[in-house]
């Protein structure tokens, strides 16, 4: 079985899957530090999901096409998430993209359109999560895909 180990989500190799959000000082000027957004058809939805453990095997990813989704943790606590480079002319993840990251505390996530994810992981029972995304993201822009072979999670 293969297992993954997380990287920090500040890593440049983050920048192929989307963009961290890291803190900035109160009246800073919008620069590289800011999420560039995409929502290609809105209204836009932003809402505080509450989650159960998924536990530690990655077994399916999603992608969203039309919207940039944002992600952090509204308990203020570690998290990770899977991610596989995102392609918007196939249904197909490309397995060999696959790569887990660590998103601490005050730190966010903007994924691009078409990343391919799964997550938000954590380690207690339930976590809530800020998400921004289309408001019809979960009901016209998600498509799903089961791996062949299920890939542990190494959430240290």
């Amino acid at each position: 079985m293969t297992t993954l180990t997380a990287e920090p989500i500040t890593s440049a190799d983050f920048l192929v899957y989307g963009q961290p959000i890291t803190p900035v000082r109160d009246l800073a000027p919008f620069g590289e530090h800011d999420a560039d957004l995409y929502f290609g058809k809105g209204p836009i939805r932003f809402y505080i999901e509450i989650m159960e453990n998924p536990g530690e095997f990655l077994r399916v990813m999603a992608r969203h096409i039309h919207c940039s989704q944002c992600l952090a943790s509204a308990d203020a606590e570690p998290w990770w998430i899977a991610v596989a480079a995102p392609q918007l002319d196939s249904n197909e993840i490309d397995l060999s993209t696959i790569r887990l990251f660590r998103v601490e505390p005050r730190q966010a996530v903007k994924l691009a359109p078409g990343t391919w994810h799964a997550g938000p992981y954590f380690s207690s029972s339930t976590a809530t999560f800020y998400n921004l995304e289309l408001s019809t993201t979960n009901v016209d822009d998600h498509t799903t895909s089961r791996l062949e072979t299920e890939i542990h999670l190494q959430l240290s």
